[in-house]
């Protein structure tokens, strides 16, 4: 017994010209891609753990208060909301070490 993909079951039905049909498997089609994508993106969610960071660059803590240390050190008001996140304030903190700053 031969099983047809979805893609190919929704060829057959525009050829038997079933549009409705083919229109409903095509709706499938486009959903499995989306199912696919989003279990692709919660693996990589999954691995992105504060774990798995910890594992690769050391405790989170000690990144953490030395990131806000650092903008402290820099001037408390020239900065009131620095985010670990930011690449912006990553590169600030990196630009002043750099220039002996911090």
């Amino acid at each position: 017994m031969t099983y047809l993909t979805i893609a190919e079951q929704e060829t057959r039905a525009y050829m038997a010209g079933d549009v409705r049909l083919a229109t409903a498997l095509a709706l499938c089609e486009d959903n499995q891609a989306e199912i696919d994508q989003l279990e692709l993106e919660l693996d990589d969610a999954k691995s992105d753990s504060v774990a798995s960071w910890e594992h690769n660059n050391g405790p989170v803590k000690e990144y953490y208060d030395f990131f806000f240390e650092c903008f402290a050190h820099l001037g408390s008001g020239r900065y009131p909301c620095p985010s670990v996140t930011s690449d912006y304030d990553k590169g600030v903190i990196f630009d002043a070490i750099h220039r002996g700053d911090a």
